[in-house]
């Protein structure tokens, strides 16, 4: 029987680490290389516009170079709307007002993605920010993890 493919939310750290690497090869990179091809990855609005802001005020990247490098996984990507925030949210990430639209787009597959779901199938919330998203929580039937974590969950 073949596996579903994965459901997995990146956060903007992800693809911070990969664009400020100098070699390109870490977890992130690697990551970022396979996924649209072997996973539903699922944005919203606010994730992209948060990575083109964090590129062109930490790496001085244009728009376009944003959307030229990354945009093998945003035309993969399914993009819905994040559910409106609740006070669970801000607990759920440590009260960091910024990361709540992770949750808050995982929370939004059930209701604007629901035909990607499979009863066995596993979902991440991606994100190098471990302070604010601990790897090994589990919300919304979405696991966090880091890169890393994922890569060696997907070589399961």
């Amino acid at each position: 029987m073949r596996r579903a493919r994965p459901v997995v939310v990146i956060d903007t750290s992800v693809f911070l680490q990969d664009g400020m690497s100098k070699t390109r090869a870490g977890a992130a990179s690697q990551l970022l290389a396979i996924l649209p091809a072997i996973a539903h990855v699922v944005m919203c609005d606010e994730i992209r516009d948060e990575i083109i802001e964090k590129f062109a005020d930490l790496v001085g990247w244009t728009e376009p170079q944003v959307l030229a490098t990354y945009g093998p996984v945003f035309d993969a990507a399914v993009w819905v709307s994040p559910v409106d925030e609740q006070v669970w949210h801000l607990a759920v990430v440590n009260d960091d007002t910024g990361d709540t639209m992770l949750v808050r787009t995982a929370e939004a597959v059930y209701l604007q993605a629901f035909d990607l779901l499979d009863k066995d199938q596993q979902r991440f919330v991606v994100s190098e920010n471990t302070n604010h998203l601990r790897p090994g929580t589990n919300y919304a039937g979405f696991l966090f993890v880091t890169a890393h974590g994922l890569l060696t969950e997907l070589e399961r």
